[in-house]
């Protein structure tokens, strides 16, 4: 499966099929979704592949989430998230 963010900075590639899904309710996946919820897809670090394009970082303890061009103001929803390793 291949894909992109909405304005096509980020291209990615899923090399084996998503193992799980699920809707999110917190109040990030609202924010960043700028709805009631958000869909979810969980992949293995090692499924996903990155064609082009450059993810910035944004978290909070607990979670780390990578983004399309952050730095350039051009998105603020997340592509990618996992488990702050630190926390």
């Amino acid at each position: 499966m291949k894909g992109r963010c909405f304005c096509g900075s980020v291209e990615y590639e899923l090399t084996s099929p998503i193992q799980d899904s699920y809707y999110c309710h917190c109040r990030d996946c609202q924010y960043m979704s700028g709805s009631s919820f958000r869909v979810l897809g969980i992949v293995g670090s090692d499924s996903l592949d990155f064609k082009s394009g450059e993810l910035s970082e944004f978290g909070k303890p607990g979670q780390i989430y990578f983004a399309d061009n952050l730095a350039h103001g051009r998105s603020t929803r997340s592509l990618v998230s996992q488990p702050d390793p630190s926390s």
